[in-house]
């Protein structure tokens, strides 16, 4: 096979993961498993078991997810299937995760094999909220060791989805900690729910170190601020390997710098003032109704478009301070040196023209 044949395979592979998984998230249930059959259909053909085994395991699950004893026995076929190359390449923890979730799965089909007896085979039936949590809580163990070191976060590190997810990354990326990372927003309530049980931990960010919960972002934040994080990472089992250089995402192409980096200028807010500040940065200030509408819908509580004005008056004047004498944000950057800083309305709203403001070179 040739190098470009390898390198087009490798590219229809992962646009059929991708697919799958939008698909998914869609409730194409039928259209993620054509595309799990297709990713299947080339890890073969490139005889890549790694690649083979992770596409199995996203077959077995979904089929598992679907309340049919049918799709379920296949499912639960697939898992063994992928057992067997884990075992093969010695990779014990993921023998652990899909055993754990055979086990939970079978215990699911014969309940509801005792349910449906006199049913056909494949006939719809009320779904088992208990088992369903198992299978769910089964997954999460898989999770929480996919990686020495896995960081559970609100969208991406491209694009941080939340303040908290964005601070427990920069602190990370600081001390050049390596990890990977998982987009809680596109997990479903299953997941969310088994992920704060796992590690009896209600909030997100969350840090796992060999499978044990390190902690959230207040937790990275206090011991970073000790200058004891790295060591403490280090005595939770992260080797010399594990860490690497600093690391500086903040560029113009994530196009997350002016906005999500704003509540760390220095400047004292409490949870709803900072969301208020970065949600005027990327909408402005010309419908309060709208932005209390959106605070409203995030925060869970009921907000009034006088009462978000009244809390930007009283905060408005120690931003404009804090712009004017260029604090630095915790990317490094100054609101003059963002290289975002044309995507932010906060100098508008602020009466400021940034432009004016930096020296000319």
């Amino acid at each position: 096979m040739s190098t470009q044949t390898n390198g087009n395979d490798e590219k229809e592979f992962a646009k059929y993961l991708a697919s799958a998984d939008g698909r998914w998230q869609k409730g194409d249930r039928d259209g993620c498993i054509k595309q799990y059959e297709r990713a299947l259909k080339i890890a073969r053909v490139l005889k890549d078991e790694e690649k083979e085994g992770m596409v199995l395991m996203g077959l077995g699950f979904t089929m598992l997810r679907i309340d049919s004893l049918e799709f379920k026995r296949e499912g639960i076929d697939h898992m063994k299937a992928a057992k067997k190359i884990a075992i093969k390449r010695n990779e014990r923890a993921q023998v652990a995760f899909v055993e754990n979730i055979i086990l939970k799965s079978e215990a699911q089909l014969r309940k509801k094999e005792r349910t449906d007896k006199k049913k056909l085979k494949g006939t719809k039936s009320s779904p088992i909220p208990e088992a369903e949590a198992d299978v769910w809580e089964a997954v999460v163990k898989g999770l929480v060791i996919k990686a020495g070191v896995m960081f559970f976060m609100k969208g991406t590190p491209e694009k941080p989805m939340c303040t908290y997810s964005l601070q427990a990354l920069q602190t990370l990326d600081k001390i050049g900690l390596k990890f990977e990372t998982y987009n809680v927003m596109k997990a479903n309530s299953g997941i969310h729910k088994a992920l704060k049980k796992q590690g009896n931990w209600a909030t997100f960010p969350q840090l796992y170190v060999n499978g044990l919960l390190f902690g959230g972002n207040d937790v990275i934040q206090g011991l970073a601020e000790d200058d004891m994080l790295k060591e403490e990472l280090a005595k939770a089992g992260v080797p010399k390997e594990g860490f690497g250089n600093p690391r500086e995402r903040c560029s113009p192409e994530a196009g997350v710098c002016s906005s999500e980096n704003l509540g760390s200028l220095g400047v004292e807010l409490d949870e709803l003032e900072e969301e208020l500040l970065l949600l005027i940065s990327k909408e402005g200030t010309g419908n309060w109704n709208s932005l209390a509408a959106t605070l409203e819908a995030k925060c869970g509580r009921k907000l009034s478009a006088e009462e978000l004005k009244r809390r930007w008056t009283a905060i408005a004047p120690v931003i404009r301070s804090k712009v004017e004498e260029q604090a630095k944000m915790k990317c490094g950057h100054s609101c003059f040196t963002c290289p975002t800083r044309h995507e932010c309305k906060l100098h508008e709203t602020l009466d400021q023209d940034i432009e004016d403001l930096v020296a000319p070179t």
